[in-house]
């Protein structure tokens, strides 16, 4: 379905770019520059004006992957880049802010929380900026572990991630 919303994407950016040209008469531009303006004026401007053209990600990283992980398969029942986990065994696996990969059982995880930095931008809004999940765990020489899950387009998914935790962990 991905390819058919971006094909689709390209051909009403290219429509839209010769119905400027021949259609208002906006010939004193060139067609070379006009089409490829029109096309990344749709390209950025669709998405937003019209829902169906947004490309749909796979459910947020669910269904099953397969990690290796310490010469180990891990098969994840949910995954996004930095975690994932195996809700029926109740393994966690996570790569930590220095790039060690961790394969964690569920009686292993004493606590887990969501931080991030709050940051104004020049207009006043508040951006959830440096979002990460801290794992403490049993392990003396190990006990806190910090994921980067990204910037401030990642405060959802970082959120999404901290209630998938709790709903596994806790139960």
């Amino acid at each position: 379905m991905g390819i058919l919303i971006q094909m689709g994407r390209i051909v009403v950016a290219v429509v839209a770019g010769w119905l400027l040209f021949f259609g208002l008469g906006l010939r004193f531009l060139p067609p070379g520059l006009l089409v490829p303006l029109c096309m990344g004026a749709a390209w950025l401007l669709l998405p937003r004006l019209f829902p169906a053209f947004k490309t749909q990600p796979n459910a947020a990283g669910s269904g099953p992957a397969t990690l290796q992980v310490n010469g180990q398969s891990f098969h994840a029942t949910h995954h996004t880049k930095n975690v994932a986990i195996n809700a029926t065994t109740g393994q966690v696996w996570f790569r930590d802010t220095k790039s060690r990969e961790w394969l964690l059982d569920r009686e292993d995880i004493r606590r887990w929380k969501h931080e991030w930095v709050d940051q104004p931008n020049v207009y006043g809004k508040i951006w959830h900026n440096d979002n990460c999940l801290i794992i403490t765990t049993n392990d003396v020489d190990h006990p806190t572990h910090k994921i980067s899950m990204g910037g401030h387009f990642k405060h959802e998914l970082a959120q999404e991630w901290h209630a998938r935790l709790t709903a596994m962990l806790k139960a």
